[in-house]
């Protein structure tokens, strides 16, 4: 049997250097890409600065504020009107009394704004838009109020003529006119958005994409 060969320490050096040069897989030599360097990466997420919502949720709020504003001096008309001798009228004195009451109501959720979710079994609205929607009925109620008090049937027996009472009919009308306007406005806007996912959703989400 014949020794094997004493390996020869310059020629493993040769060898090694030639692997090196030339990696002894050619075909994932295109596929290597050299690591860039740590203060060259961009963050996955990048984070996102704090007012970059605002521009969009201004014109929102301004709506809000807006809708808020008319329904506020519509109710402030009625309750003056009720308060100097209209409440003295059978039925009409109450419609004023209510129509007060609600536009405190739906102007205070106006002013709050705050973003939810309303869930009826499978049905799901946003809460700003059932808010538009209440605000929408008070107003156009109290226009077809206005308008069936100067018909020649009246409204409950009872009949307005022109503008009297003077300027509260006027304010009260601009303003009822001026609600329905941003009220509209404001739903359609609204009516637009997605609905937020809710955190009890948000975890179904997660758990299924695991």
């Amino acid at each position: 049997m014949r020794p094997f060969p004493n390996p020869d320490p310059d020629a493993d050096a040769a060898r090694e250097a030639r692997t090196r040069a030339h990696p002894a897989l050619p075909l994932v030599r295109p596929f290597l890409q050299t690591a860039p360097k740590p203060e060259t990466l961009a963050p996955r997420h990048p984070s996102r600065p704090s007012g970059a919502h605002g521009p969009r949720r201004r014109p929102r709020a301004a709506l809000r504020y807006a809708a808020a504003a008319s329904i506020i001096v519509g109710g402030y008309i009625h309750l003056c009107l009720y308060r100097n001798g209209f409440r003295t009228i059978p039925k009409i004195g109450v419609g004023f009394l209510l129509q007060v009451i609600t536009s405190g109501l739906v102007a205070g959720a106006l002013l709050i704004g705050r973003e939810r979710v309303l869930r009826l079994g499978r049905l799901a609205v946003r809460r700003s838009v059932a808010v538009w929607l209440a605000g929408l009925s008070l107003s156009l109620g109290t226009l077809a109020a206005f308008g069936l008090s100067h018909t020649p049937m009246g409204l409950f027996a009872f009949r307005e003529f022109g503008w009297q009472p003077a300027p509260q009919a006027a304010i009260a009308l601009v303003a009822e006119l001026a609600a329905v306007v941003f009220v509209t406005v404001g739903l359609l806007v609204d009516f637009r958005r997605p609905l937020p996912v809710s955190a009890h959703h948000r975890r179904r989400l997660t758990v299924v994409d695991h």
